[in-house]
């Protein structure tokens, strides 16, 4: 039951997510050759990424599918700078990532586009156990994602946040910025 779930989903994402991106100026571009030999990237990211060129870099989207097996998905973005970025996490620091490598995962701060009023997540549709979802449902669901991408546009052409837009890294960094924080 779950896979045709997953499959109305994935079917519904191609029909009316994806070409809007196209739109949208952003190009598909699949997962690196490295990446496409993880089973987990390749159920998770079976769009690949969406790239738009722009004067100082180029702006990512990943379409991420739940790896459990679920109907859900969610949508992260954000801009990789064109000089690339140096690593800062335990496992790359002070690897330098070039614009040909560009990925969310190395950037410091990206974005998730959510419900209104949550902090990130994915995006699926709740139902009572005794009701069964359809096609349409997930059509419906994805049609919900893609009014919502004017607000991607926005996060990425001028750093404003509205409210479907979260983001986690940016938010533990305000917080840690607070002058009293560390005293």
């Amino acid at each position: 039951m779950n896979k045709n779930r997953s499959q109305w989903l994935r079917k519904a994402i191609k029909r009316l997510l994806l070409p809007k991106l196209k739109e949208l100026g952003f190009e598909q571009r699949p997962l690196y050759d490295l990446e496409r030999e993880s089973r987990e990237l390749v159920v998770s990211f079976p769009f690949g990424r969406h790239f738009r060129q722009v004067q100082n870099g180029v702006e990512i989207i990943e379409v991420q599918m739940w790896g459990g097996g679920w109907a859900e998905f969610r949508v992260t973005f954000g801009l990789f700078p064109a000089v690339g970025i140096y690593g800062d996490s335990a496992w790359d620091k002070g690897v330098h990532y070039s614009i040909d490598e560009a990925e969310l995962s190395v950037l410091p701060i990206h974005m998730d586009l959510c419900r209104r009023g949550t902090k990130g997540g994915f995006f699926r549709i709740w139902y009572w156990p005794w009701q069964t979802p359809k096609p349409h449902d997930y059509e419906r669901l994805v049609m919900d994602v893609v009014a919502l991408l004017p607000q991607v546009d926005e996060a990425l052409k001028t750093g404003k946040l509205g409210p479907n837009v979260y983001s986690p890294n940016l938010e533990l960094k305000k917080f840690l910025n607070k002058k009293n924080f560390w005293q």
